[in-house]
């Protein structure tokens, strides 16, 4: 084994090649393994023997994978072209083009190892050594068979090389033409760079003949820098191969992930098959010992009343055998004694008799009556055919940019298709304040006009749509197929489970109206507006405070009015748009907040199962200026709103309050956002509130009494600076964004390549913004009054929404090409 490895390594270092140029897996056939025999080249490159896909074929066939004139590669799978397909099966390999470089690269190795025989004589059946090689036929000469190739009109000008020189430059006898797939018989010997095709002749002549770029592969060779090109790329099929290593590990990570999750699942299903027999076991044992103690009380009466049967019965017989014996041996006189004794007991057996038969006695028997709530269950299951339906979720797998591929910063944006979101169920036109598409590809959109939330697909199909009890402004998805939604009216972010309808599953009570969201590091990113400036919360998704960013490091304020927030992939930097101060400010985190602190007030938080959780954001403090617990809940509870269940509908506001719409053309108009601020700086927030009744934010029950959750925890503002500064989240300003033509910034997106993409609502335009804050284009202008823009994960298009009476209903769906 070791001599035959060093011959290999020897053929190739004789050839010229060095073996990490080429090595014995290039000359073997992929599917025999042994090295070729009549090479054929598919279209993909791939080389298999002559034989070797003939067998493919017919193989293929079998399982219906060749069409009429086509078949797969056995390695890669894709389709040649059969230039006849007429012909049978078994004669399609024989049409397919020669891999004459392999044929060559063979033919070279093998002189360098053996003294090659004339060919010409060797069909003859002579054995005479080669002196000549003949370049145009690949064939071997002897001394006198070159003499006559020399003198035939065919072969006259044919390339003769020493046998010696070939074997010195084994690299001239790999100069052969390359046959053309097309045309048989004809050689490529031509580039046509209009089509950048390889052409033969015959190619040329039928489909290049208007073609100006035109030229001879010879020629164009001798113009190329040695190894430049080819090691350019090598590398960019290196990147290709690194590329399609991290989208194997992909799917291969993924494979482990379903897998992982089937065996959860599995689980789960035994779990509850196990849950109903212990259930079932449960039953069977309380009805058995139930069973039990009746069956012996009335088995252990009827043996009393056998045992009784068996005492009169000995004692009949017993007067019995005593009159017999008298009448046999006694005198008369004691025959009488005996015999009125003997009636005496006769009537008492018979009272006897008759009283226990007809008081007693009784035919006792057992019957089952299933019962009716376990028979109600029985009959359900009847109807039931699984334990439960598994759902296969969809999302578009985070894997970097193919190499080769334009950047998103350098494609423009191409309209894919618009829907209309007015369903027949609206009694208004739509004002679509966000719109998110799904890690499944569908759409989610926000209906402010209509107080509604609608999934669509992306197509512009309806799934369902919901109604609320006020307007939503805008959500996030925080993965299991559940979202985050803002109602800033009612001050609260609500969760909910994405299923055949939305399903509230928590409610957060924040002190601010809350406007944007975002979902980062399995926590929330909050936009709010305060009474004199906006701010950032950060919460997790139970609703407790991390930490609140109002102000840059140096104390300067940061917002005016937030309005819609995001963050990269990696979750790291934020940007907030400011509809105020027409900015989009940047922001990165410098300290993970998965952790929050825990406040020594908070208190151990209460779970209903009755109802969805409502827990406030923060908590109530102890400063010296703050009032008792009991009091400052009281007095807080009063200007909050009550939780009510949108799918109900018990409560609504009035319309001039629910809503910033315009209702005389049921327009969007971020004034009437504006009139729910309270202006007055001289009275507190939450006093004007209880005494305004214009823009008021209590929400009221049927007896028109304000009331908080029972189980809200609600805080003073105050005490948030009473925190350790260890458990605030460090964060940075890296910069603001803004620019002359950037009015009223909106919806902000981020795509995964980092670039940022802002709507100007009162520009009409779309701003297409690096990761650094510079900007790179207005990647779409002339809209009317964009609001909400969302881009698609890991993908390349984006929706965005406008807000003028004619384009109010619709959503746009734009591709980056």
């Amino acid at each position: 084994m070791g001599e035959r490895s060093a011959s290999r390594q020897k053929e190739l270092a004789v050839l010229g090649l060095t073996a990490h140029a080429v090595d014995e897996t290039f000359i073997k056939c992929p599917m025999c393994l042994e090295r070729y025999t009549r090479p054929k080249l598919l279209k993909c490159l791939h080389t298999l023997c002559e034989h070797c896909i003939t067998v493919h074929i017919q193989h293929a066939a079998r399982n219906k994978q060749v069409s009429h004139r086509e078949f797969p590669c056995p390695k890669c799978h894709t389709m040649t072209n059969v230039v006849k397909p007429e012909l049978p099966l078994d004669k399609w390999a024989d049409t397919l083009p020669a891999n004459t470089m392999m044929e060559a690269l063979l033919e070279s190795i093998s002189l360098q190892v053996d003294d090659k025989l004339c060919g010409t004589c060797e069909e003859g059946g002579d054995n005479t050594l080669a002196s000549y090689w003949c370049r145009d036929c690949a064939e071997p000469l002897c001394d006198n068979c070159l003499k006559y190739h020399r003198l035939m009109k065919i072969s006259r000008r044919h390339k003769i090389e020493e046998m010696d020189i070939i074997k010195r430059h084994p690299k001239r006898i790999l100069s052969v033409p390359q046959p053309c797939p097309d045309h048989v018989g004809k050689d490529i010997e031509l580039f046509c760079a209009d089509h950048n095709t390889l052409c033969c002749v015959m190619c040329v002549a039928t489909e290049h003949r208007r073609c100006e770029k035109v030229a001879s592969i010879e020629k164009l060779a001798k113009q190329l820098e040695e190894g430049a090109v080819t090691e350019e790329l090598v590398d960019k099929l290196n990147s290709y191969l690194d590329h399609l290593k991290t989208m194997k590990a992909d799917r291969e990570g993924n494979v482990d992930a379903l897998n992982n999750k089937k065996n959860e699942i599995l689980e789960q299903i035994a779990n509850y098959k196990e849950n109903v027999t212990l259930l079932l076991e449960k039953l069977e044992t309380t009805l058995t010992e139930q069973f039990e103690t009746i069956h012996l009380k009335e088995t252990s009466k009827l043996k009393k009343e056998v045992d009784w049967c068996e005492a009169m019965t000995s004692a009949v017989e017993n007067a019995k055998t005593v009159l017999t014996v008298t009448n046999r041996h006694c005198s008369n006189a004691q025959v009488f004694i005996t015999v009125q004794q003997c009636i005496e007991r006769s009537i008492r057996y018979e009272d006897q008799l008759a009283k226990e038969q007809s008081e007693k006695f009784e035919l006792i028997d057992f019957s089952f009556e299933i019962d009716s709530a376990f028979e109600m269950f029985l009959q359900s299951l009847i109807t039931v055919e699984t334990f439960g339906n598994i759902r296969t979720h969809r999302r578009r797998a985070w894997i970097p940019s193919a190499p080769g591929l334009k950047l998103l910063r350098d494609r423009s944006a191409e309209k894919e298709v618009e829907f209309n979101c007015k369903t027949p169920s609206d009694t208004r036109n739509c004002c679509l304040s966000s719109v998110l598409f799904l890690s499944d590809r569908r759409l989610l959109v926000a209906d402010q006009n209509n107080q509604k939330i609608k999934l669509f697909m992306d197509d512009g199909s309806l799934v369902y749509e919901q109604t609320f009890t006020t307007w939503p402004r805008d959500f996030t998805e925080i993965g299991d197929n559940k979202i985050a939604v803002t109602l800033p009216k009612e001050r609260k972010v609500e969760i909910f489970y994405l299923g055949d309808k939305l399903k509230n599953l928590e409610t957060i009570r924040m002190m601010d109206e809350c406007w944007g969201i975002t979902y980062a590091k399995n926590n929330l990113i909050v936009g709010g507006i305060g009474p004199e400036k906006g701010n950032l919360k950060l919460l997790t998704v139970d609703g407790v405070e991390i930490d609140t960013i109002e102000d840059d490091p140096t104390g300067r304020r940061l917002f005016i009015k937030t309005n819609y927030v995001t963050t990269n992939v990696s979750g790291k930097e934020v940007y907030v748009t400011d509809r105020t101060k027409d900015t989009v400010v940047a922001l990165v985190l410098r300290k993970r907040f998965d952790k929050p602190a825990i406040l020594e007030d908070q208190g151990p938080k209460r779970n209903l199962n009755a109802r969805p959780k409502i827990r406030s954001s923060t908590v109530l403090g102890h400063g010296k200026d703050q009032p008792s617990d009991n009091r400052a809940r009281s007095e807080l509870s009063k200007t909050l709103p009550i939780f009510e269940d949108h799918n109900k509908g018990q409560t609504k506001l009035r319309d001039s309050v629910s809503s910033p719409i315009n209702m005389m053309d049921n327009a969007f108009d971020e004034r009437l956002e504006d009139s729910y601020e309270l202006q007055s700086k001289g009275t507190p927030q939450r006093d004007k509130r209880n005494t305004s009744s214009q823009g008021s934010l209590k929400t009221l029950d049927l007896d028109g009494t304000a009331r908080a959750s029972p189980i809200e925890r609600v805080d003073s503002r105050s005490t948030i600076s009473d925190r350790d500064q260890d458990d605030k989240v460090d964060f940075d300003v890296l910069y603001s964004y803004s620019n002359d033509i950037l009015k009223s910034a909106g919806g902000i997106a981020v795509d995964h390549q980092g670039n940022i993409y802002v709507t100007g609502y009162r520009s009409s335009n779309v701003h297409q913004i690096s990761p650094g804050g510079a900007l790179i284009k207005i990647i779409l202008q002339g809209l009317n009054q964009p609001l909400a823009i969302c881009t698609e994960p890991f993908g390349e298009r984006f929706a965005v929404t406008e807000t003028t009476a004619t384009r109010q209903n619709y959503v746009q769906i734009y591709r980056l090409v």
